[in-house]
Formats: structure tokens, C-alpha cells, sequence
């Protein structure tokens, strides 16, 4: 049974699962619980490879964030920032596009990232950019 849960949620890949909870997610849920009350399985910090948090209504990066996140989706919602992203240190692919990000605050801490959409936003100015790789 756990075997066909995990094959309809996600895809296995060699390096983790690759999650879909675009829209699924229900604000002030800690993500962690969210993935298990929905798919009735718990993934590891280890587990998990990407998360698709697209189309949902968020407007903070949901805490309970899996630190060895490689790949994150967090288009099409109403986020202002970024604060809580740090968390996910491991993280090189970022798509933050059609937000309402104002500041690129925070995104200079994730050392790894090396693909950020950041289209269709509030940003001013780009001047934090300079933090990136």
C-alpha cells in the first residue's frame, strides 16, 4: 500500500523524492505535516529533493522547510519575501516568479543557488543580486 501512495505522489529519483503539493498547501501548516497529512507518509530531511508549492495562496515561505531541498518551486502565490529560505542551504534551483517579493533579502545566505526566476514581482531595484553567485 505505502509503495502505491509514494509512486502516485512522487517521483523517485537517485538523489530523493520530488514532491507535488501545488495546490494543496493550507497556510500555517508546518510543510512537514502537510506532506503527511496529505500523502499519509513522513519523508526524511534526507528524502527529499523538490518541492512544488506553486498556485498555492502562500504568503511566507512555510516553515518546516526540508534543509536538503535542491529544487523549489514557489511560483504563483502572494510571497513578499523570503525570509525562512535560508533554511534550505542546499538549495541551487529557485523560482519565485508572478509573487509579491519586494526585497531579495536573505537569498545571498544560499551559497549553492545557481538558477533564481524571480520574474513578474514587486522589485524595485535588483541591488542585492551582487551576493550571488
Amino acid at each position: 500500500m505505502e509503495s502505491s501512495i509514494l509512486s502516485n505522489l512522487s517521483k523517485k529519483s537517485q538523489t530523493g523524492y520530488d514532491i507535488n503539493v501545488k495546490s494543496k498547501y493550507k497556510e500555517g501548516t508546518k510543510l512537514e505535516t502537510q506532506v503527511k497529512d496529505l500523502y499519509g507518509h513522513s519523508f526524511t530531511q534526507k528524502e527529499v529533493r523538490s518541492i512544488d508549492l506553486s498556485q498555492n495562496t502562500l504568503l511566507r515561505i512555510p516553515t518546516g522547510m526540508y534543509k536538503n531541498l535542491t529544487i523549489l518551486n514557489i511560483s504563483m502565490n502572494s510571497l513578499r519575501g523570503f525570509t525562512g529560505i535560508e533554511t534550505c542551504s542546499s538549495l541551487r534551483f529557485l523560482n519565485a516568479s508572478h509573487n509579491q517579493i519586494k526585497s531579495l533579502d536573505h537569498l545571498g545566505q544560499l551559497q549553492l543557488l545557481n538558477e533564481l526566476f524571480i520574474s513578474q514581482n514587486q522589485l524595485p531595484q535588483i541591488k542585492e543580486l551582487g551576493a550571488l553567485r
